[in-house]
């Protein structure tokens, strides 16, 4: 057999750690291809390959993965670069790790956007030590926790921290959305994972919060906020699944709801679609976690009828998969939070307002959430509670969540109303509209 060991290996020692380990390494080739196997004058092939592999190994544990792996993070992101400029969503999720599913999920729709709207200008890069925040002193700057000293080609601490098979960067996205005056700038600790084709983007490195049935996501500064989630949630689901009639036993109610919490408008736009500029406070979709906006002194009580809100829309979309109109959605939603501030007794007043100044539009031009709808914005929520309470009201909870598991199931509008309530939908919206008692006229001064 060739020998393990070599006459030359000394001369290797004087020099560093992976010259030697290649040096050494390249000698047992040479070796094993002068010796072969026992008195064979055939190379030993397999004996190279083993060596070659051995090398390898030598090579990631001496050098450090940090070297060899940094380059392939930034081809990711200049990759992910050329799939959102060419509007290419199936090329986006193709680098995007979907171990995740709500992550996955979330991804998803952000990708699905792109077909619809491209950026006109698009920059994914990692942050070095000297673009740090302008709070951070030099020496926060970059990686703080590694134990290694790698340097950055700027000559400052390598702000990639690469483990075994993740990795994690300070991230700079810039993007320009089309007619935009300015484009939009967002920073963010963003996390990798090594998969079978190479390097793919696993979203943001949250901080962690565990409570009864919730995991919360946060960044750094927002722990109180993540607290005070963590302490609402729990009985706002238990009063949520009870409007909807799931029983304590039921999937719904047994499975831990993510929350991810954003300390600014931008990021929980950019969070849902790249396009999105709307106001927003929070946000849920089919398979998504509820997302929320929140302040370093937001409160339990203050996130209450936030949360059930937005847990209303996930026990609607446990109802089944077919989409609803939006006003519904909305709706039943607001019905949810209802027992949490949003009062009734407002409501009704408000839209006795809208009926007698002819503000109370069709509810089909609510019915998507799209360019037409968005002129009614500000009603859709009000008149969709109106509806909803409405509903309950006249048929009962039980009738009004068929109504809702009908259409949820693939059922039209018309269908379901007929078929569940027992007449059409023109003929529910006419003696709704109906119901609705005129403005009461306020009292004049002196009377």
């Amino acid at each position: 057999m060739g020998r393990a060991t070599c006459a030359v290996c000394a001369a290797c020692s004087s020099g560093p750690g992976y010259l030697f380990a290649m040096t050494c390494a390249q000698h047992l080739i040479v070796e094993n291809t002068r010796q072969g196997s026992v008195l064979s004058p055939r190379p030993n092939l397999p004996a190279h390959r083993a060596v070659l592999a051995s090398l390898a190994a030598l090579l990631l544990v001496v050098c450090g993965p940090a070297r060899a792996s940094r380059p392939e993070i930034e081809q990711l992101l200049r990759d992910i670069q050329v799939a959102v400029l060419a509007g290419d969503h199936e090329a986006y999720l193709r680098l995007v790790d979907n171990t995740d599913p709500v992550f996955f999920q979330e991804q998803r729709m952000w990708a699905e956007d792109l077909k619809k709207i491209v950026p006109t200008d698009f920059r994914l890069v990692i942050r070095e030590a000297s673009g740090a925040a302008e709070n951070d002193s030099p020496e926060e700057a970059g990686d703080k926790e590694s134990g290694g000293s790698s340097e950055s080609a700027t000559g400052g601490h390598d702000p990639v921290k690469i483990g075994d098979g993740t990795a994690e960067a300070p991230i700079e996205m810039v993007w320009t959305l089309p007619k935009a005056e300015k484009p939009r700038t967002l920073r963010w600790t963003a996390k990798f994972r090594r998969g079978d084709q190479g390097w793919l983007y696993a979203g943001e490195k949250w901080n962690k919060l565990e409570s009864e049935g919730v995991l919360v996501l946060f960044d750094d500064g927002l722990e109180g906020a993540a607290k005070a989630v963590a302490e609402a949630l729990p009985p706002v689901r238990k009063h949520v699944e009870q409007g909807f009639e799931f029983g304590p036993d039921s999937p719904l109610a047994t499975r831990v709801q993510q929350v991810k919490i954003y300390g600014s408008m931008q990021h929980l736009q950019a969070s849902i679609y790249l396009s999105y500029t709307d106001g927003i406070a929070g946000w849920n979709e089919p398979g998504e976690a509820i997302k929320l906006l929140v302040g370093r002194r937001t409160t339990a009580d203050s996130l209450k009828p936030l949360l059930a809100h937005e847990y209303g829309h996930v026990a609607t979309f446990e109802l089944g998969t077919a989409r609803m109109p939006w006003w519904i959605l909305e709706g039943v939603a607001e019905l949810s939070a209802e027992a949490y501030g949003k009062s009734r007794e407002q409501n009704d007043k408000t839209v006795r307002h809208w009926k007698a100044t002819g503000k109370l539009p069709p509810f089909e031009e609510m019915a998507e959430f799209d360019d037409r709808a968005k002129k009614w914005y500000g009603q859709v929520y009000g008149q969709g509670h109106h509806m909803l309470g409405y509903i309950s009201d006249r048929f009962g909870s039980a009738k009004r969540v068929a109504w809702l598991r009908a259409q949820a199931q693939g059922a039209s509008l018309d269908d379901a109303t007929m078929n569940v309530l027992g007449l059409s939908f023109a003929d529910l919206d006419k003696q709704w509209r109906d119901s609705i008692p005129d403005e009461e006229k306020a009292p004049q001064q002196g009377t």
